[in-house]
């Protein structure tokens, strides 16, 4: 919740309006909440978050590890990023205390930049890329492919 979107919640519940700086005092008042900025994350990502995906999704992994004998130096972790060019506006929202992360969904579409990294299990890395949006396809991309990639 937003200051604002707190003073307008205490003036339903009393019946009157409070003013600009009640929403301030009332956490001096109520040091189990705190106000905290926010990050942005996908509608979608925010529907998968949670314990029961991640705790099956982990089980799963371990399972098939163990069938399989994967060692290690076999087992990779590949993550992107993608930055949103143009979105960065965080706003103030009062949560509890001990809350590490508070997050805004965001549902507009804006250009991206990737970045990917990987890392294995065994500590070694792969080096990051970066992958911004192009132009145009440059034709030469086609004549040296190998693996008759499409």
């Amino acid at each position: 919740m937003t200051y604002r979107s707190v003073a307008e919640a205490a003036g339903e519940i009393s019946g009157k309006p409070v003013g600009e700086v009640w929403p301030k005092r009332f956490c001096k008042r109520h040091l189990d909440l705190k106000m905290k900025k926010t990050t942005g994350l996908e509608k979608a990502h925010a529907k998968a978050l949670n314990r029961f995906a991640v705790d099956e999704f982990f089980d799963m992994l371990a399972d098939v590890i163990k069938e399989y004998d994967i060692l290690p130096e076999n087992l990779y972790n590949m993550d992107e990023k993608g930055i949103q060019l143009g979105i960065g506006a965080r706003i103030t929202a009062m949560v509890d205390r001990d809350q590490k992360i508070v997050h805004s969904i965001e549902d507009r579409n804006r250009e991206l930049v990737t970045v990917i990294e990987c890392i294995c299990a065994d500590g070694s890395i792969l080096h990051s890329s970066v992958i911004f949006q192009g132009l145009r396809r440059n034709s030469e991309w086609g004549r040296n492919n190998p693996c008759n990639a499409r």
